[in-house]
């Protein structure tokens, strides 16, 4: 199916795909499998290291900017430089909120590593543009894909079973928990018996 839909068309993956690449990295930042991702932490603490998982290597390096700085955007990435460093630039005032388990930065974080994750080496995945291609070409539906995977792993979907439980656990807003959810069912991941109640929300915004 084609949508009308935002972002840069990119090589085109599957959920299937987007979680294999998603789960390990988790693994490697998250070795103690908690439920609430630190994942501002995680982002000072990977600024600068060689990430080793499975059989990728990424190194990040982070940087903040003033909101005169980014003024129409929350954070943005750059694919791999000639040094093989993949650059995250995050606003100042979103990274705070982020701190402060503002749920809304706290998936703008994770969103921008799905960026980093996925699309590393895809040099114009970034020039934003609309237009109409399928949905799992494009780069935003991925790196929010990916976001709600790296926040939300198929364990704690189906270990906390109510949305909202899953949600308040997890810190992530209702919507992406619902979508996550919502995801792992219709590919596999867990069953309707899994979850309790209908996970399904009209999806707003992530």
């Amino acid at each position: 199916m084609i949508y009308k839909t935002q972002g840069y068309c990119v090589k085109p993956r599957s959920f299937n795909d987007i979680e294999k690449i998603i789960m390990p990295f988790r693994t490697f930042i998250n070795p103690d499998n908690s439920d609430y991702l630190p994942i501002d932490y995680i982002l000072e603490d990977m600024s600068g290291i060689n990430a080793n998982y499975g059989d990728r290597i990424i190194r990040f390096s982070i940087y903040l900017r003033t909101k005169s700085e980014m003024p129409n955007t929350y954070g943005q990435t750059a694919p791999c430089d000639h040094n093989n460093v993949v650059k995250i630039f995050i606003r100042e005032d979103v990274y705070e909120d982020a701190c402060e388990g503002n749920l809304r930065a706290r998936f703008t974080l994770a969103h921008e590593i799905g960026h980093a994750l996925l699309h590393n080496n895809e040099q114009m995945a970034f020039n934003r543009t609309e237009s109409k291609f399928p949905i799992y070409c494009s780069s935003e539906w991925q790196a929010n894909t990916a976001a709600g995977i790296l926040l939300i792993p198929p364990d704690k979907a189906k270990k906390f079973r109510d949305p909202i439980i899953c949600s308040q656990k997890c810190g992530v807003s209702l919507t992406a928990t619902s979508i996550t959810m919502n995801n792992y069912i219709s590919n596999g991941y867990i069953t309707n018996n899994d979850i309790k109640g209908n996970p399904i929300y009209f999806p707003t915004d992530y």
